[in-house]
């Protein structure tokens, strides 16, 4: 086996094969010889070269395409000289017909066969046999191209059409829809198709949009389907009578059942699900790029609707599309201007005394009023500002903590922020800057962050909790939650979502779910927090179930601070709105 000796040249990390490389292909079942082949790798962002995985990957598809092009040359080669032997041959054939024939007549008269005649006939031949050779290398270049062409039209994983030939072949189609009928546009998106990718490996997602293919091939057979990128793609329906919503919601059903079927991982099944948004025409737009906008808005709400649904595209979606623009506008200019405060709601123990503090971030708008978070932070995790707020809630808490009760505050982090190389150094970096150790903050992990976490996030949250940061699984089993998640992520407390604690004593569901978290947690030495606590008998029925802290108004309402400090006594005052306290 040869070995890479990497070079530095001109800014590139040269990889040279000190010796010649033999690979087997899979491919193609044969073994590929390398000789000494420099190999340019430009080093990444980070000014680290490739690893050499990706060159010898890079090589062996430089290497492949280079032996296609020489055979395909020889056999362009082998053809041309073939056919001008075959014209020799057969002007060889010709001229010696001509001689046997005629030959001793011409010669017993004195007559000899005119020279002249001959070489015409040679240069026939001989032009004959180059024609006939470049007819064939034109038919070689002909049947190349044609490959090519497909190659370039269809996805080579899937077999559904790439995105350029699919809105090609949408345009045509929709032209001819709009003179004799009416067509559909269906925009896919598989939900957590990444966390596939790093769960279970790169192959395991092209298996999973294979998978996700052909079960749109047989729900929706005749359509033309096409890979936008990625795990988006867009199907086509095009029909003589109009296409009546319940054959699509029909077809849209069908397609999630056959999804749900999953993929076998190990001794399990995975079940895929995907967002769907619907455009119609000529109902929604007669043209091509006004139904691709149009079925992607409505695929997006599909996905805040919570996912593995379909929904039609609707006017007021514009409506809406233009209000979250505006918002994010103004979002970016109220982070500049500072128009946010925090309130501060407490989380008590089994004796009604108060352990910790949960900041909650309101944007103070001066023409909507008080927006909620629910509303800003989606936008704010869509257009990357989710990370400036976070630094500037952080900020904000460290300024309140001298006039607040020392017990820890929880803060909440999204997985856009974990993602981030520096998040830890700017945290660190802002508690040092205010003289707050890091056990007094309480880092609250979001439903999202915990369902894609993947080793870069464990990482994250392990280096996190390093740092000397709490760390607490916010809003436990609000969507996805999986109880694998509680054996590999680093964390020190549970919060329980409201919608499982109201259903408590009432749907055994939700009882067995709330005992196995809790029996997970008192077996790790993890507490557990119950949310939405808003009467004693709420109250009573978590810590039956065994939940060892409680959250909700009925131990008080999100409360602002201002100048003066907030005391205990104040926080115990009788729960109301969202107050002042001074």
């Amino acid at each position: 086996m040869g070995k890479f000796r990497p070079e530095r040249q001109a800014g590139s990390l040269v990889c040279r094969i000190s010796k010649p490389l033999n690979l087997w292909n899979k491919q193609d079942g044969h073994w590929l010889c390398f000789p000494r082949i420099p190999t340019r790798w430009r080093p990444s962002a980070s000014g680290r070269p490739a690893p050499w995985d990706e060159v010898v990957s890079f090589s062996l598809r430089r290497e492949r395409e280079a032996i296609e092009v020489r055979r395909k040359r020889k056999a362009g080669v082998e053809a041309l000289f073939g056919a001008l032997i075959l014209g020799v041959i057969a002007t060889a054939a010709v001229l010696e017909a001509v001689r046997w024939k005629f030959g001793p007549g011409l010669e017993g008269n004195g007559w000899l066969f005119p020279a002249g005649s001959i070489a015409l006939a040679t240069s026939f031949a001989a032009y004959g046999g180059i024609w006939l050779a470049f007819s064939r290398r034109i038919d070689t270049l002909r049947k190349m191209h044609t490959e090519a062409v497909a190659l370039s039209q269809r996805d080579s994983l899937t077999g559904t059409y790439m995105r350029d030939h699919f809105v090609r072949k949408l345009k045509a189609e929709l032209s001819e829809a709009g003179r004799f009928g009416h067509a559909a546009l269906l925009v896919f998106d598989i939900d957590h198709f990444k966390q596939f990718n790093d769960t279970h490996g790169h192959s395991f997602g092209d298996q999973v949009l294979q998978f996700f293919t052909a079960s749109v091939r047989e729900a929706l057979p005749g359509a033309t389907i096409g890979r936008l990128g990625g795990d988006e793609f867009a199907l086509f329906l095009r029909h003589s009578d109009p296409l009546t919503r319940t054959y699509l919601d029909s077809a849209c059903q069908t397609l999630l059942a056959l999804l749900a079927s999953g993929l076998a991982v190990g001794p399990r099944r995975l079940a895929i699900t995907a967002s769907i948004g619907i455009a119609l025409a000529p109902e929604h737009g007669k043209s091509c790029a006004t139904l691709m906008s149009k079925a992607d808005m409505a695929m997006y709400l599909s996905k805040k609707n919570g996912r593995a649904c379909w929904t039609y595209f609707d006017e007021t979606m514009l409506t809406d599309a233009r209000n979250e623009r505006a918002l994010e506008r103004e979002l970016r200019a109220a982070i500049l201007l500072g128009h946010f405060r925090i309130a501060y709601q407490p989380i008590v123990d089994g004796k009604g005394e108060v352990v910790a503090m949960e900041a909650l971030l309101r944007w103070q708008h001066q023409l909507r009023g008080t927006i909620a978070p629910d509303v800003f932070i989606p936008i704010a995790e869509q257009s990357s500002l989710i990370h400036d707020l976070g630094l500037m809630v952080l900020e904000m808490v460290c300024r309140d903590m001298p006039l607040l009760p020392a017990v820890p505050i929880n803060v909440n982090i999204s997985a856009k922020q974990l993602r981030l190389p520096d998040l830890l150094a700017q945290y660190l970096a802002i508690l040092a800057t205010h003289g707050i150790d890091p056990s007094q903050i309480v880092i609250e992990i979001t439903e999202s962050a915990s369902l894609t976490a993947n080793a870069k996030i464990i990482a994250a949250i392990t280096a996190i909790r390093a740092a000397g940061f709490k760390v607490a699984l916010d809003d436990f089993g609000m969507g996805y939650s999986e109880f694998n998640q509680l054996r590999h992520l680093p964390y020190d407390t549970i919060k329980i979502d409201k919608s499982y604690i109201r259903n408590l004593g009432q749907d055994a569901v939700t009882d067995i779910f709330v005992n196995a978290v809790v029996e997970i947690a008192r077996t790790f030495g993890k507490s557990v927090v119950a949310e939405g606590i808003e009467s004693e008998d709420d109250r009573i029925r978590a810590g039956i179930a065994g939940c060892t802290c409680f959250q909700g108004y009925h131990y008080g309402r999100p409360a602002f601070l201002e100048a003066g400090p907030m005391s205990l006594a104040m926080i115990a005052a009788e729960p109301g709105a969202e107050r002042l306290l001074a």
